[in-house]
């Protein structure tokens, strides 16, 4: 049997308090993953209209350069769900992953479909001005996922490999070029037909190719 490439550590869902921001906490021990989000099994549920983007995970090993970069400790830092993360893992990061990539944790087949493109959420957050930039531009963004089969997560399952179609595009070589749009033709026209790519960066690169 292949080894897992991630132990899904934590699972996590959107909860809100009267009258506060939304965060993410902890599922108790599993979570239905639906095509449009995660379900909790304390009832808390998410839903996106973007079946691309329906799972955040984010490595728990970017916390550590988090609480140098931002030089003062943060509450958030301390446990997971600071970057609105459904999954949270170690070992495993944007370098490690390609676009297309499928796995199966639990009962649920999850498919890599680009990265989060941070906005001024985080800045706000961490009331830091260039917070979304840094994300970026070490590649500590985070990931999504579309659902190919729903299914029941809990915590402490093995995510395995199931296929690779894009080997030669990790994730952080694709946002590369997100966050550094090229003029290079060959390289446009690669990454615009690149398959299972979420078809809001598919759209962006065709521009760029047709510009």
């Amino acid at each position: 049997m292949q080894s897992p490439l991630f132990i899904v550590e934590h699972l996590l869902c959107n909860y809100q308090e009267p009258g506060q921001e939304k965060r993410k906490r902890p599922v108790q021990k599993t979570a239905f993953i639906h095509f449009d989000g995660a379900e909790s099994d304390t009832g808390d549920r998410e839903q996106y209209d973007d079946a691309d983007k329906a799972l955040l995970h984010y490595a728990f090993d970017h916390y550590a350069y988090w609480k140098s970069y931002l030089g003062l400790p943060h509450p958030r830092l301390e446990r997971p769900g600071a970057f609105s993360e459904n999954i949270s893992t170690h070992g495993i990061t944007e370098r490690d992953l390609c676009i297309g990539d499928i796995f199966q944790a639990g009962g649920a087949v999850i498919q890599v479909t680009q990265g989060r493109e941070a906005c001024g959420t985080m800045n706000r957050r961490f009331n830091h001005p260039e917070m979304n930039l840094e994300m970026h531009g070490t590649h500590r963004n985070g990931w999504f996922y579309r659902v190919l089969t729903e299914g029941q997560i809990t915590t402490g399952d093995a995510a395995r490999l199931l296929e690779r179609p894009n080997p030669q595009w990790t994730l952080a070589r694709v946002q590369h070029y997100v966050f550094n749009p090229t003029q290079d033709t060959a390289i446009l026209e690669e990454l615009a037909s690149l398959p299972y790519m979420a078809k809001e960066w598919t759209e962006r690169f065709l521009k760029q190719l047709n510009t």
